[in-house]
């Protein structure tokens, strides 16, 4: 799941050039199965601080990015912000997943091991 949120992070970022359609094409397809993981993982992985939030940001780039029914904005500037926005939820994301990860293994640790 990490790889999927950085490699989503990454494309994002790369979207910011100019570059053939298909990407964009491909671009929004990944942004969409990433957000739908996201979902998903906060679901059934459910934090009462964060869950909710985190679900309306990724139904919100879901319905940003899904290609059935493409939102198409014609400034090109419009898209760089979005973009932009978009790859630090994801690749935030991944860190916080992490954090959480590692702060769920040092509970489990008593003092003397920290």
């Amino acid at each position: 799941m990490k790889i999927l949120f950085n490699i989503t992070g990454t494309c994002l970022l790369l979207a910011v050039f100019s570059l053939p359609l298909e990407f964009y094409t491909f671009l929004r397809i990944l942004v969409s199965v990433a957000a739908i993981v996201g979902i998903y993982y906060e679901i059934n992985h459910y934090d009462k601080n964060f869950t909710v939030r985190l679900i309306v940001v990724f139904v919100f780039i879901l319905l940003t990015f899904n290609p059935f029914i493409p939102l198409h904005l014609n400034d090109k500037m419009s898209w760089v912000v979005i973009d932009v926005i978009a790859a630090i939820v994801f690749i935030g994301y991944r860190i916080g997943l992490e954090r959480k990860r590692s702060l769920k293994k040092d509970r489990g640790r008593s003092p003397i091991d920290l």
